[in-house]
């Protein structure tokens, strides 16, 4: 073995003992003669494909991107082949004989002897992946003695942290971090194998070897460290020699045809005899290619389904898929493997580090190796996918319902032992999906994800600080005040009329809803902070809130009911309340959102539950008895601070009995009451005279048990709010959720409210909490996904909310929210809107510096600044509404007929709400709305009533509706994704990455990308991602405005946002202040019927109003032309601008 290690100068030596030569160098007769040119750089030898050995001037060899040199040893001081001064070439040297030789003869100088010794190297081909290698080193004078001659490999830490090694059948692991040795093994070894990304470098020779780990001494490297296994014969000569052989990775794909079962295609969601993931055929993987393919450089044998009775991959049984597989047997491997490949993801989201199932490899010699995969670390969802640390995003797709989806390619490691049997465990948990299987008899590297490349935000030349001021200034371009007519509720309570919203004592004048939702603790704040942000909210131009999360906080600590209220925490709501209505702002609530219901309080329950009441007051009597106790004392109270109850305080416009209660969504969420739904079923089932039915039959007949149940208990709450209360606000009810069968119910409500989110986060681990998963993709890209999936929704002759609606952060292109939301919301001719949320019980960052968080807006500039471009399309009614509709018609005959009519609205249908108005209509119940009805839809096999041309919704609903000309090609065009709204002020070009609206008094572009664009008045260029507005803000068009406000936003950031990878999909921390701008610039070209004698000023605004310093702006003809940069040199950023034009 070694000797012990000494060490000087930081750098490692190793005292061997004095070893012979394995061989000494050919006699001159024996190399290649008259055909040796000298050589004056480098040469390079091909070892085979993507493989080439360089031999540098002095000797070194380089292979990829390791390094071999001589490393000469005496007196505890080493000499290595790089030292400066080390290498003096005799004169025509190097020399090379074509491809197949090289020498190096030279004086090689030891810092530890005055006398230099001679150097002899050679490379001679051995075969046509493979080079021996020769290095002597021989005493020029007598009596001179030549003390130690090793080789040494230099392995890049960066690269080879992580790898394992071969020596002859040992494996050696590279650690990843340090470990505190230097050394790290040493053995007799005949044969080394370095894995490189396409193959095994292999050194040939009885050698004594030292793997080293360099960064013990600060160096950046590991080391090979080499010596001949035998002692030499002299101390006057010393020979190294070894073969370098290219062993090009070798690959086996793996059979499971037997075992697959499923294809990658699937045509019905739910029906367990389809493909993927069995979510249906807008969300499925028949993209994926089939046959021989190769996934970053690793050869899969993809199963073609139409080979294999239509079974391609496997899918593992989990929670959302219980009849899935369990266990799965895999065709063993003809040859022993060290690396097993696997191309697969998992479906649903799952805690970081949850199994989704393990390997069991059975060898011959009766043992096993049982290998776990893991969520997160092994690989990711298949939808919105990112790299993993052992997952490389290896293939990337779409399907209709997501703009990204993908594969991992995960890599693990076998002990290079055959393998009789190969089985695949799942865990029961987790959906988990395999589509292919690779092994290798070879070590190779670990995948190179970027999993490790954390990417944090900090000020620099593309990020810049920025101020942020929670308060508007009063009079400025950014009061929006002006808009709402206060005090709230002085026009009588909220009437519905022809399907609108009207105030009772204004019936000439249609009501329109814009706000924010305020949540947990921030209802409760004290009176001067309520003061201060019912002005603050009017000011932003929201002329509602809704009181959201407050029910739990309401109550008394220890509550010993779920209608224990606490007085002095209605106090400070009433206060709040009073406050918002004195500024113009009015009310929505729902009546249950977050509190507990102790165990007792509901007969059928005997523990406390929370969303258990959701679905219990659909079969329990007891249950709405328990959940009308906190309605009745909250809406029969009398606030002192406005002398009304709530029931008829007319500045309360909203009510939903209970917040998100789907039943299809909702009725597990408490185990007895599932029992009890089961009970009721069962007795529904037996008075319908519905005998023993298929599994189908009996979902479907579940599905429409649901619904009427849903439809009972919203009317019974309706009638205890209107009848038993007296409340005078419309109510709604099942406010999220697009399946096509909740239109049977929603055409019952006053009005339809219904919840949707870009971006929503999901979770690695606990909900809640950090990390987040994103998309940070634009909602554009997707066709507008947000709003337009909402567009069928609505019942078409009902007033239509959107109580929560948010482009979350840290998404970068959240400011789309302002033209894409706020245009088709009033195209759509919506009711109400209300961003989801101002502030969510971050009560400090209301008026301390603060980092953005989630979903709040209170310090988000993207999003307050957006929500004023929202308030003009929107609230001021800048954008105007379709004249035209589209209707899907629901049957209630055929509503739950088949699997396919429970689910979401097509992509097909909700795209034709980008050129002309769209909603609902319950055959029989069709309500005139004022505008043309120009075709209605139905399912499948389904026959319209209405008098219209009628289409069913299949894939080739767009061509059938193009084809009977109900919309123009010029304005709907699927094929190329451009879709231009029949009012002419709306055009989205998907494909172009941007969206454009174009009305008398605002122009306003969402630019994806760097680019070019423009309307009537406003033309701009941008270097990057921009959102970019003009507005007028007097009486006045655009053309002839006098006032203007302008945004130019880009992204913000929080100092220190952590993201773990450069992608920006996996957040892992909030960061804090300073916020971040990130840094773009737009040129501006404005054509305005200025005078030539005007006096025009841009200002540059804080994100309060504020003015902060003036731009240049040429004024020539009718053209305005300046540049906007979110940071103008050495003044503040800023994201808006006023230009005042006066004579």
């Amino acid at each position: 073995m070694y000797s012990k290690f000494k060490f000087r100068m930081k750098s490692p030596v190793i005292l061997l003992p004095l070893l012979s030569a394995l061989a000494i160098a050919p006699p001159a007769s024996s190399l290649p003669s008259g055909h040796l040119q000298p050589v004056s750089d480098s040469a390079t030898f091909s070892l085979g494909k993507h493989a080439a050995l360089v031999a540098q001037p002095d000797g070194i060899l380089r292979f990829a991107d390791l390094t071999l040199l001589l490393d000469y040893r005496e007196a505890g001081r080493g000499t290595q082949q790089n030292s400066a001064g080390a290498i003096a070439a005799a004169p025509g040297h190097p020399r090379r004989d074509g491809d197949r030789f090289w020498i190096l003869e030279a004086d090689f100088k030891p810092k530890t002897s005055p006398a230099p010794l001679a150097l002899r190297e050679t490379l001679e081909r051995s075969g046509p992946g493979s080079f021996r290698l020769t290095v002597t080193l021989s005493a020029v004078h007598d009596g001179t003695a030549v003390n130690s001659l090793r080789w040494t490999v230099r392995l890049p830490a960066a690269s080879f942290a992580g790898r394992t090694l071969t020596l002859d059948t040992r494996s050696i692991q590279l650690p990843d971090t340090p470990t505190g040795r230097f050394d790290l093994a040493a053995a007799r070894t005949g044969t080394i194998g370095i894995p490189l990304e396409n193959g095994t470098l292999e050194l040939r020779a009885p050698l004594r070897a030292l793997v080293a780990d360099n960064r013990h001494y600060d160096q950046s490297h590991f080391s090979l460290i080499l010596e001949p296994r035998d002692p030499p014969d002299s101390t006057a000569t010393r020979t190294f020699t070894c073969e370098l052989a290219w062993r090009p990775h070798t690959f086996e794909p793996l059979d499971f045809r037997v075992t697959a079962n499923v294809d990658f295609a699937d045509d019905v969601a739910g029906d367990r005899a389809g493909g993927w993931t069995d979510e249906g055929k807008d969300h499925d993987l028949r993209a994926f290619p089939t046959g021989s393919q190769i996934f970053a450089g690793i050869p899969f044998s993809i199963i073609d389904p139409a080979t294999n009775h239509g079974r391609a991959a496997l899918a593992f049984a989990g929670r959302h898929r219980d009849y899935f597989l369990k266990t799965a047997e895999v065709a063993p491997p003809a040859t022993a493997l060290r690396t097993l490949y696997l191309l697969h993801a998992y479906a649903w989201d799952h805690p970081q580090h949850e199994l989704l199932g393990t390997l069991v490899a059975t060898h011959p010699d009766g043992t096993t190796t049982k290998i776990p995969v893991l969520a997160h670390r092994d690989a990711g969802n298949w939808t919105s996918p990112h790299d993993a640390p052992n997952g490389l995003l290896a293939w990337r797709g779409s399907n209709p319902r997501f703009s990204d989806i993908g594969l991992y390619l995960s890599r693990f490691e076998l002990p290079g032992k055959p393998v009789t049997h190969l089985t695949l465990e799942g865990s029961g948990r987790a959906v988990w999906m395999i589509a292919g299987i690779t092994g290798s008899p070879d070590s190779l590297p670990p995948l190179p994800t970027a999993a490790a490349k954390h990417l944090v935000l900090s000020a620099g030349p593309d990020w810049q600080p920025l101020a942020f001021e929670h308060d508007v200034e009063p009079g400025s371009i950014l009061d929006f005040s002006h808009l709402l007519d206060a005090p709230a509720g002085k026009h009588g309570p909220l009437v519905i009329r022809d399907g609108r919203f009207y105030f009772e004592n204004q019936p000439g004048q249609r009501a329109r809803f814009f706000g924010a939702n305020l949540n947990f603790q921030t209802n409760y704040i004290d009176r001067s902070l309520a003061d201060r942000l019912a002005l603050r909210l009017a000011r932003m131009g929201y002329n509602a809130v809704r009181i959201h999360h407050f029910d739990a906080l309401l109550l008394k600590p220890g509550a010993a009911s779920s209608h224990d209220i606490d007085p002095e925490k209605l106090d400070r709501l009433d206060y709040l309340v009073s406050r918002l209505k004195a500024a113009g702002i009015h009310v929505n609530i729902d009546l249950f959102s977050t509190r507990f219901f102790p165990a007792g309080e509901i007969d059928e329950l005997d523990t406390r539950t929370r969303n258990g009441i959701k679905p219990a007051v659909a079969v329990s009597s007891s249950a709405q008895r328990a959940w009308g106790h906190f309605a009745r004392k909250l809406l029969t109270h009398r606030n002192p601070h406005t002398g009304l109850t709530w029931a008829e305080d007319p500045a309360l416009v909203g009510i939903c009995p209970v917040n998100e209660n789907v039943l299809s969504a909702t009725w597990t969420s408490d185990a007895s009451i599932a029992q009890l739904y089961q009970q009721r079923f069962a007795a529904w089932l037996a008075a319908q005279g519905l005998g023993k039915l298929s599994e189908r039959d009996r979902s479907l007949a579940f599905a429409r048990f649901l619904s009427e149940r849903q439809l009972s208990s919203q009317a019974a709450l309706a009638r205890f709010l209107k009848n038993g209360i007296g409340t005078h606000a419309p109510l709604t009810d099942i406010n999220h959720r697009d399946y096509k069968p909740l239109a049977l119910v929603r055409d019952h409500l006053d009005y339809v409210d219904v919840h949707r989110y870009w971006d929503h986060p999901r979770f690695v681990g606990a909900l809640w909490d950090l990390p987040y998963l994103h998309l940070d993709e634009p909602a554009l890209a997707k066709d507008a996904e947000l709003p337009r999936q909402l567009f069928p929704t609505r019942i078409a002759g009902l007033p239509y909310t959107v109580t929560e609606f948010n482009y979350t952060f840290p998404n970068r292109y959240r400011a789309e929210a302002g033209p894409l939301f706020g245009a088709y919301a009033a195209f759509q001719d919506w009711d109400g809107i209300w961003r989801f949320a101002y502030n969510g019980g971050l009560v400090n960052h209301l008026t301390e510096p603060s980092s953005i968080v989630s979903f709040n807006s209170s310090n988000d500039p993207v999003a307050t600044l957006a929500d004023r471009l929202i308030a003009l399309l929107f609230l001021r009614g800048d954008v105007r509404p379709s004249e035209n509709l589209i209707a899907f018609e629901i049957n209630p005959s055929t509503a739950f007929a088949s699997p396919e009519a429970l689910g979401s609205y097509s992509d097909d249908f909700s795209r034709l709400g980008l050129v002309t108005g769209l909603g609902t209509v319950v055959t029989g119940n069709y309500r005139d709305t004022g505008r043309k009805l120009l075709a209605a839809v139905t399912e499948p096999g389904g026959h319209g009533t209405l008098d219209v041309p009628s289409f069913e919704e299949t894939p080739r609903l767009p061509q059938q509706i193009l084809a009977a000309d109900v919309l123009p090609s010029d304005r709907f065009n699927p094929a190329t994704r451009r879709y231009r709204s029949d009012t002419g002020e709306l055009d989205l070009d998907v494909t172009a990455g941007r969206f454009s609206v174009v009305t008398p008094r605002t122009e306003a572009f969402m630019l994806t990308r760097s680019g070019e664009v423009g309307g009537t008045v406003l033309h701009v260029r941008t270097d990057g991602p921009a959102m970019v507005s003009v507005s007028a803000m007097d009486d006045h068009p655009l053309a002839t405005s006098r006032r203007l406000l302008l945004l130019h936003l880009t992204d913000v950031q929080n100092t220190g946002t952590r993201f773990r990878t450069p992608e920006r999909k996996i957040l892992e921390e909030w960061g804090s202040t300073p916020l971040l701008v990130r840094r773009g610039s737009a040129d501006v070209t404005l054509t305005l019927a200025a005078p030539a004698n005007a006096s025009i000023a841009l200002h540059a605004l804080s994100t309060g109003g504020k003015r902060l310093y003036t731009l240049p702006v040429t004024h020539v003809d009718t053209a305005l032309t300046f540049a906007l940069q979110t940071s103008q040199g050495s003044h503040p950023p800023v994201l808006a601008y006023e230009l005042e034009i006066t004579q």
